[in-house]
């Protein structure tokens, strides 16, 4: 998913809301615009060799510069390897 696809289901949930009248206060309005919410935050800017939990398991970021590895790239950004430790 890419800031376009974010951008066009905001203008989704706007136009459920100002133009078909959806009640923001529904329930899967609510789960909506709190999904939208998520994915308008920021990205976290992330080093190599930082380490971070996710559900109890516990990560370290490689970097793919490393010369046996492919350097990858989605939509201009830097893939990392997760490495569980």
């Amino acid at each position: 998913m890419n800031k376009d696809d974010i951008k066009h289901l905001d203008w989704v949930y706007l136009r459920m809301k100002h133009v078909h009248g959806e009640d923001e206060n529904l329930d899967y309005m609510i789960k909506f615009k709190k999904i939208l919410d998520k994915l308008n935050q920021p990205i976290k800017q992330v080093n190599s060799g930082e380490l971070f939990e996710v559900e109890g398991r516990k990560y370290i970021i490689k970097t793919n510069d490393s010369a046996d590895q492919e350097s990858s790239f989605d939509n201009g950004q830097r893939i990392f390897n997760l490495k569980e430790i």
